[in-house]
């Protein structure tokens, strides 16, 4: 088996979450899984997967982590990304490089909901924004994947 992604939206953030934990010394999770991309995980979860994913990752140039959401959380994100995000409610995107990686591994893209009204001038509430953060994510971590 090759290069593997895991990625996991909503609900589905804390089940990929206890997965890894569950798994942590196994052969998949330590050698062939290379990338874990969570999208819009519930924000009562945020502290926990992002420690979760940060321990999957830890000791490795190789692991990469992508995350986005609407949700600032950022305490966890300084810690999963062992650097600090802003502190604002506009969207930022902040990348992390460990020592020894050629480009960044991890990625945090805070993407509130006043940033979908702004670049489409209509309004949006949560599930409207919720539902196009992955759809339109995806691509962006695919195209920083090295797959």
């Amino acid at each position: 088996m090759g290069n593997v992604a895991l990625g996991a939206f909503s609900a589905g953030c804390g089940v990929v979450s206890s997965f890894l934990a569950v798994n942590a010394r196994h052969r998949f999770t330590t050698r062939t899984l290379r990338e874990v991309y969570i999208f819009e995980p519930p924000g009562s979860l945020i502290p926990s997967i992002a420690g979760t994913v940060r321990n999957w990752a830890s000791g490795s140039s190789e692991k990469v982590i992508r995350w986005y959401s609407q949700t600032l959380n950022a305490a966890s994100y300084d810690r999963l990304l062992d650097r600090p995000v802003p502190r604002t409610d506009q969207p930022f995107i902040v990348e992390s490089t460990p020592v020894f990686a050629v480009k960044p591994t991890k990625t945090v893209a805070f993407l509130p909901r006043s940033a979908w009204t702004d670049l489409t001038g209509v309004p949006r509430n949560f599930q409207y924004v919720h539902q196009v953060i992955a759809s339109t994510m995806l691509t962006d971590a695919l195209r920083r994947s090295d797959f």
